[in-house]
């Protein structure tokens, strides 16, 4: 009886062993298709983190490959702007000779200003005696043109009667020969014929004087033209060397711009009064001129006043010229000045170009500083994944383990503990409301700041949340199930098959 007891009690501690094992079996299944589900999902996940982060790779592969044209365009930028450096360095030390030039101007300035006055003075004086004696000599050349037209009507006059007396000789002449007097009326010719050969032999030598002093007055008009040449060059040269100098160096004094205004309203007045100077003696020339010529030519003054207009006419000519030359220099001064505007308006977006450069170095020492972070955070959550490979693939192998048990046989082996399975379940579920790396996923668009995050990647992670927590929530509810168990016999025997 003790011995068919003690097999009773053994058959039933088998029976009840069987049926928890069946119960931890059933568990286990569950536990397992849970498993395989959340083992689906996390793949499923790691391979849209893989995706996602072979995009990244590749949206920032595009980046640095952007950042390298750039940083080349900003090499080559950046040596454009050394070459306009050293052309502004140049054009420094060129500013910083004619400074030295102008300092020593400005103190020949003051030696200048003081026989200024004198010349000043005593072109003053000057003028007003050649006012006063042009004034005498225009009222003496009006009384002698007076004069001159006077016997100009009367030269007009005589020449009427030489020429009604030639008709008139001609008339005689023919009278003459037939009258046989010929020979009294040849010799009358020929004596008229020498004095015309005379007169313009007269005028021939009046005529090469004419000639001496017109190249004369266009001798003196070219040194005239000269020299005006050379002091409006001196004039720009000067013009263009203060505007830039006002456009390089802003630090001269009061005293400089107050000195430099003098020297201008000086140099303007020198050049006045030298040129009323020319000009007066010029017309005090001129009027000695034409008073020697009018008391040589008084015989033959209508050609030679034609003369005279004819060169008048031609000193206009010239005069317009040299207008129209004015004219030109004051339109080559009015481009220089557009130059001038232009160079500084240059310089301006030069500078304008260097800050931007700097600002373009410092937006992209800060976008390769974003680029850093940003493959920390990945590095970081490559990281966090592996982990969650390790956690999974521990599982998987402690599943396994379950499945495939150590012990040989069911009689005389413990059977499995139940808190085993209960932590493994609790893993599982830790695991579930752990966040997925899906969760911490932002993704950063190429150029923009770290924060900013798309939304369709915060939509994706509100569907992975509502996702995951359908699968927790299927998970409670399976457990809870009641699924159609397999017989006791047929339990035991797969196991002991197993």
């Amino acid at each position: 009886m003790g011995f068919l007891e003690k097999v009773a009690k053994a058959i039933s501690q088998n029976e009840e062993n069987k049926a928890s094992l069946d119960g931890v079996m059933d568990i286990l299944m569950l536990e397992w298709g849970d498993i395989e589900r959340h083992l689906d999902f996390t793949k499923n996940s790691l391979n849209e983190c893989f995706n996602e982060l072979q995009t990244r790779e590749e949206g920032l592969k595009a980046v640095e490959e952007s950042i390298q044209r750039r940083t080349e365009d900003f090499k080559l930028k950046k040596l454009r702007v050394d070459r306009e450096f050293n052309k502004m360095e140049g054009k420094e030390r060129f500013l910083n000779g004619v400074l030295k030039k102008v300092e020593m101007e400005t103190r020949k300035f003051g030696v200048i200003q003081d026989s200024l006055e004198v010349k000043l003075k005593d072109i003053a004086s000057r003028e007003q005696h050649l006012v006063d004696f042009y004034g005498l000599v225009q009222s003496q050349l009006e009384r002698k043109e007076n004069d001159l037209k006077s016997r100009e009507k009367d030269l007009e006059r005589k020449e009427k009667l030489l020429v009604y007396k030639e008709e008139f000789v001609l008339a005689r002449e023919q009278e003459d020969i037939l009258k046989m007097k010929k020979p009294n009326a040849e010799n009358e010719l020929g004596r008229i014929k020498e004095e015309l050969d005379q007169k313009s032999l007269i005028l021939n030598k009046r005529e090469e004087d004419l000639d001496l002093k017109a190249r004369i007055l266009e001798e003196q008009l070219m040194e005239f033209g000269l020299r005006k040449k050379t002091l409006e060059r001196c004039e720009d040269n000067l013009l263009a060397n203060k505007k830039e100098l006002e456009r390089q160096v802003n630090v001269f004094s009061e005293q400089e711009q107050t000195l430099q205004k003098l020297e201008n309203d000086l140099k303007s007045k020198v050049i006045d009064l030298e040129g009323r100077e020319n000009r007066l003696l010029a017309a005090e020339k001129d009027l000695q001129r034409r008073s020697i010529v009018l008391e040589g030519r008084e015989p033959k003054l209508f050609a030679g006043e034609k003369d005279l207009k004819r060169r008048k006419t031609e000193i206009d000519t010239r005069e317009e010229t040299v207008q129209s030359k004015e004219n030109e220099l004051d339109s080559k001064d009015k481009m220089l000045k557009t130059w001038s505007r232009r160079l500084r308006s240059r310089e301006n977006v030069v500078k304008a170009k260097e800050d931007k450069l700097s600002s373009v170095e410092q937006a992209v020492e800060r976008s390769q500083s974003e680029l850093v972070l940003k493959r920390n955070i990945l590095e970081e959550y490559e990281k966090q994944i592996e982990g969650y490979k390790a956690e999974i693939l521990n599982l998987c192998s402690e599943f396994v383990s379950f499945e495939n048990p150590p012990y040989p046989s069911v009689q005389g082996s413990a059977p499995p503990n139940p808190s085993q399975f209960k932590y493994v379940q609790n893993m599982v579920l830790d695991l579930d409301g752990k966040d997925c790396p899906r969760r911490h996923k932002r993704t950063f668009a190429p150029g923009k700041n770290e924060g900013e995050i798309h939304s369709s990647d915060s939509d994706e992670m509100a569907d992975a949340d509502s996702v995951q927590h359908r699968c927790v929530g299927d998970k409670r509810t399976e457990v809870t199930r009641v699924y159609s168990r397999r017989s006791s016999k047929d339990q035991s025997k797969a196991w002991c098959d197993h």
